[in-house]
């Protein structure tokens, strides 16, 4: 029988974007498929772009510092809030995050492994891999006057507030960038300018009144990045890490949970078969190598996995508005069917990324949607959330592969998003900076699945 989970107030947040930095894909183009097969690497050229319909939200409503609620205009993108149902007892981690990660540096503390004493004998049979010199960003120590959304080199914005005025740069690979404004003030980027994929510019925020605001980041592929920020005393600030729940989303690494053989396998198959959930595998192992296919660093092979589950996944919201059960979350099922709600996209991610031998959790908790940080809300906003932690070479890495698509299943029917595997509408969500991702994400619950160390897989 299968066993469905109801989390009363609660609902896994999809593809939405919420806060300072998140990402929203607009509608743009548009397709709609009966039946999609995975895109592989090899198969998709520089001009393959799929156009995408998004999962739009709830019109955005932000809050004054005087408390009045502000109506957005009819010119911002528009959202769409989903949300779906998950147990607190069942095999998905438990829920409600809020994270608010901290602006000073991406931590670098030694690896965390409360691994029981089974743990070592299965070291031998887990996947491993040898990486040549890392391609990831060195820790950088962030000035409390920067907003940083990312510390992927190949896609961020980096604000600069000083006083009076908003300086930016950032880049956006394989993509370019439109406009960028202050929703509702009519204040947009007077020098705006482009190299490629990289852009800068300046915004003169001196006609603002004291109160939270959005910077709306517009590219060409119809993505908007949404960031919020206040002005307090007459000058623009970005919202501070100890305002938010950074430092608490990080200490959940001192005591992360293992999850026991029988709870990896109902994550794989709800069959109970173990050799079901070898074969499986070998299919997780077989994607995760062809994506990574001639990537030589950790890094790199995390961000390629990423974007491959933020293209060609799709946010199932028939289980979302029916009820989720533990099947819909399963490996098997994700892999037959390419949908799932949250932890089920967070569940295959980890799957790919471990098959690499790179260190992945599970993260979960809640999150926030719509244009807020968690300095606006209330918990009755916050919704079920999962997304995942990697730890490359000590650095803990942030990936949300959802709120990096805009791919949704709705009504038996797979619709695409602003997206494409060659050159994906990728946004802020892949080794986000920890304070921008406490905006709208907090952890209750980070556990580690050893897929591969349980269910090994023969490489013959």
């Amino acid at each position: 029988m299968k066993k469905t989970w109801m989390l009363a107030g609660s609902a896994c947040v999809v593809a939405i974007a919420a806060v300072v930095v998140t990402a929203n894909m607009l509608a743009h183009g548009g397709s709609t498929v009966s039946t999609p097969e995975f895109i592989m690497p090899e198969s998709v050229s520089a001009t393959s772009a799929t156009s995408c319909v998004i999962s739009s939200a709830d019109a955005p409503v932000f809050t004054t510092a005087e408390g009045t609620t502000a109506q957005p205009d009819e010119t911002l993108p528009q959202r769409e809030s989903t949300t779906t149902t998950c147990s607190e007892t069942a095999p998905v981690t438990e829920t409600h995050i809020a994270e608010t990660a901290e602006k000073t540096t991406v931590p670098s503390p030694a690896e965390t492994t409360a691994s029981p004493a089974e743990t070592t004998s299965r070291a031998a049979s887990a996947t491993t891999v040898t990486t040549a010199a890392s391609s990831q960003p060195e820790p950088e120590i962030i000035p409390d006057n920067v907003m940083l959304t990312s510390h992927d080199p190949l896609h961020h914005v980096r604000f600069e507030f000083n006083g009076r005025t908003i300086n930016f740069t950032g880049v956006y690979s394989g993509d370019g960038v439109d406009d960028v404004y202050i929703h509702r003030a009519g204040l947009h980027s007077w020098d705006l300018s482009q190299n490629g994929d990289k852009f800068s510019g300046n915004i003169d925020i001196s006609t603002l009144d004291n109160g939270y605001y959005i910077i709306i980041v517009k590219l060409h592929s119809g993505a908007a990045m949404y960031y919020v920020f206040n002005v307090a005393s007459d000058v623009a600030h970005p919202i501070s890490a100890k305002d938010l729940p950074a430092e608490d989303n990080l200490a959940f690494l001192s005591s992360p949970m293992e999850l026991p053989k029988d709870g990896v396998l109902n994550h794989i198959t709800v069959s109970g078969s173990e050799a079901t959930a070898a074969e499986i595998l070998r299919e997780i192992k077989s994607i995760s190598d062809q994506v990574c296919a001639g990537l030589s660093d950790d890094y790199s092979k995390a961000r390629a996995l990423a974007q491959w589950v933020s293209v060609n996944m799709y946010y199932d919201h028939d289980a979302a508005n029916n009820g989720v059960t533990e099947e819909d979350i399963s490996l098997e099922f994700v892999l037959k069917n390419h949908r799932s709600v949250c932890f089920g996209w967070s569940n295959l991610y980890s799957a790919l990324c471990q098959a690499q031998g790179i260190k992945c959790y599970n993260a979960s908790g809640s999150a926030v949607t719509g244009s807020r940080c968690f300095l606006q809300t209330t918990t009755e906003d916050e919704r079920s959330h999962s997304w995942n932690l990697v730890v490359i070479d000590g650095r803990y890495i942030w990936v949300d592969t959802v709120w990096d698509s805009g791919n949704s299943y709705r009504y038996g029917q797979y619709n695409t998003g602003v997206c494409d595997l060659e050159y994906p509408a990728f946004a802020d969500y892949f080794d986000k900076d920890n304070t921008a991702l406490a905006h709208d994400h907090r952890v209750t619950r980070l556990e580690y699945r050893d897929y591969f160390g349980y269910f090994p897989v023969n490489e013959n």
